[in-house]
């Protein structure tokens, strides 16, 4: 396969050094970020689903199963039957472009992993490079919202994109639940600023502090089938009694999410990606989260890098009085359930040591 440094596509580095926030980029308590992770370059080829296929036939993945900071790309054989079928439905594509599409259209997945390689390629690659990208409407979103100066192409997975114009790829630096690269909280903090400056006209916001923030709104693509907690009902009916709203954030765009978190104090959800949500809200907050057996405390990893993007905590409780529903059951996502005398018993506590006697 034959590569060749980017520099043609880079932006000019002497203007952009004027640039705190470029420099930030670069030179990050002392690392070179252009030499951190590289960006690799190839005339030619498809840009599958599955990967990049060069010309000679092989197919090239930034793997999310290595450690942050992998430097070079990887050539795969597993999804090769996937990237040949999606060749049915190609279309050419003229101009550079950065294959920014190989993503989970998982949410947490996406903003945690993905979005920060797209946030620093925007810095370092040149505007006219477009940015290819996983046809995903909250993926479709956010780029939207966060590069609306860059010419976006979103890729379904039945599809494939024939070129013979330059192909910008790169490994991503930050892997979900790993270490926390300083770049990552950068490129979050970016896309809380973006969104709360779009309701900052807004002066809706809710009188009742306190909120349950559900994850299986049926009419969303999450119908919470999987990963769900089966006495969920009884749950919703304790926080009642306690004067918590029942709310989703699923079928919200990003500012009818910061709208809903407006004003709320005391938020209670299940483990899951919907603590990402978290990252609009615009005052401090303290969270409750009902853990998953499989999932223990992973509010506190993702509470911290929300922290360091701009977002103010105040108590962060994780209960994990939860069981499964078939106590073998090895699958990650397995249905459970949650003891809700005691977490009511323990959250009534918290309301009444810190004399919140009603919302």
């Amino acid at each position: 396969m034959k590569m060749k440094k980017a520099e043609k596509l880079l932006k000019p580095a002497r203007p952009l050094a004027d640039h705190m926030r470029f420099e930030a980029l670069t030179k990050h308590d002392g690392i070179d970020y252009l030499n951190y992770t590289k960006f690799f370059a190839a005339e030619g080829g498809v840009i599958t689903p599955a990967g990049y296929l060069t010309d000679n036939n092989q197919l090239v993945y930034e793997s999310t199963q290595l450690s942050a900071g992998y430097r070079d790309p990887v050539v795969v054989t597993e999804h090769i039957d996937v990237a040949r079928e999606s060749l049915a439905g190609h279309r050419t594509i003229d101009g550079a472009v950065f294959a920014g599409n190989f993503a989970w259209g998982n949410y947490q997945h996406f903003l945690v992993e993905h979005f920060p390689l797209l946030f620093v390629a925007d810095k370092v690659l040149a505007d006219d490079v477009a940015f290819v990208i996983k046809d995903v409407g909250h993926i479709v979103e956010i780029a939207r919202l966060a590069f609306p100066h860059r010419r976006l192409i979103p890729l379904t997975n039945k599809e494939s994109l024939l070129t013979t114009d330059t192909v910008v790829f790169a490994p991503l630096f930050q892997i979900n639940f790993g270490d926390m690269h300083p770049f990552t909280a950068m490129a979050l903090g970016a896309l809380r600023k973006i969104v709360l400056d779009q309701i900052k006209d807004n002066p809706a916001t809710h009188a009742n502090t306190r909120v349950y923030y559900g994850r299986n709104n049926t009419s969303a693509l999450n119908t919470g089938k999987t990963r769900r907690l089966l006495n969920e009902e009884a749950l919703l009916s304790a926080l009642a009694g306690m004067g918590f709203d029942h709310d989703f954030f699923e079928d919200k765009t990003l500012p009818e999410k910061a709208l809903s978190l407006r004003g709320r104090k005391d938020i209670v959800t299940l483990a899951g990606a919907n603590i990402m949500n978290l990252l609009f809200a615009d005052g401090e907050i303290s969270l409750h989260v009902i853990d998953h057996p499989h999932f223990k405390n992973p509010g506190q990893w993702i509470c911290s890098l929300l922290a360091r993007s701009g977002v103010s905590f105040g108590p962060l409780y994780c209960y994990a009085q939860t069981w499964l529903d078939q106590p073998d059951e090895k699958i990650d996502n397995a249905p459970y359930w949650a003891d809700v005398p005691t977490i009511a018993r323990l959250m009534k506590g918290y309301l009444e040591t810190t004399n919140q006697t009603g919302a």
